[in-house]
């Protein structure tokens, strides 16, 4: 059970990687996020728009070159929300 949760949490080389520095589509959505805060209405929406989108991209980014199986998890678990938080 060690070695699994170990391996879950570690990349190629053997390194725990649970957070790593943010990458540019995290930057970007954490930016129009914020900004969508201090817009008025129709440009909170243009905002919201693309910080999904930068998500969205991160999610694919996560799930297909995570480097870790937690982080491509945790990418499909922010993509299953997405999905669900942006279609119902």
């Amino acid at each position: 059970m060690k070695s699994y949760f170990r391996r879950f949490f570690s990349n190629r080389d053997g390194k725990i990687v649970i957070v790593q520095r943010p990458n540019v589509p995290i930057l970007v959505w954490a930016f129009l996020q914020s900004l969508s805060y201090l817009l008025e209405k129709p440009a909170t929406a243009i905002a919201q728009l693309g910080a999904t989108a930068a998500l969205l991209v991160w999610t694919i980014l996560e799930i297909g070159w995570g480097a870790s199986p937690f982080r491509r998890v945790r990418g499909g678990v922010v993509l299953r929300y997405l999905a669900l938080h942006t279609f119902w």
